[in-house]
């Protein structure tokens, strides 16, 4: 039995020395790239999909074809608004406790944290923060796994609605 750890420890030393004389070695210890606009893990068991849609709401207008999929949640919700315009699609794949933030309207900032994901539905923390940093909305919401709740805030031209789905 020591033989054969004897055997396997020289051939480990070995390797080395030819992963080092080779320069291998140095791959293992870079640092991986960096990936700014890469979603976080998803294979992880704890990790959901966020994607907040930032959406013009005015009395006058069309439903955006980009919108179509949630155009029925929209007009229900929204009655007293005609047009619906895609601004922007954030997204991220987030565990319990992390966020993701976005800029959108000239300056504002959301913030979209995670609380808890649960098998059928995730809470989640919604804030709006306006040019200055001062915080104007703060909701927490659990919103069922595969769903979304559209949220409406003030903006100048109209309102604001800040779909928020949950993938799976």
């Amino acid at each position: 039995m020591t033989g054969m750890i004897s055997k396997w420890l020289r051939g480990a030393m070995v390797l080395g020395a030819i992963v080092a004389a080779t320069g291998l070695g140095e791959v293992a210890l870079a640092a991986p790239p960096a990936r700014p606009s890469a979603p976080r893990d998803q294979g992880a068991p704890n990790r959901v999909r966020v994607e907040v849609k930032v959406v013009s709401a005015t009395v006058n207008g069309q439903m955006d074809p980009r919108l179509q999929g949630i155009a029925k949640e929209l007009r229900a919700n929204f009655e007293q608004f005609r047009g619906f315009q895609l601004l922007s699609v954030h997204g991220d794949t987030l565990g319990p406790n992390q966020s993701t933030s976005f800029q959108f309207d000239g300056g504002r900032r959301g913030v979209v944290t995670l609380i808890s994901k649960g098998e059928i539905k995730s809470q989640v923390r919604v804030e709006v923060f306006n040019r200055a940093g001062e915080r104007t909305f703060d909701t927490s919401v659990g919103i069922p796994n595969g769903k979304m709740m559209a949220f409406g805030i003030k903006s100048q031209d109209g309102r604001l609605i800040l779909p928020v789905s949950i993938g799976m």
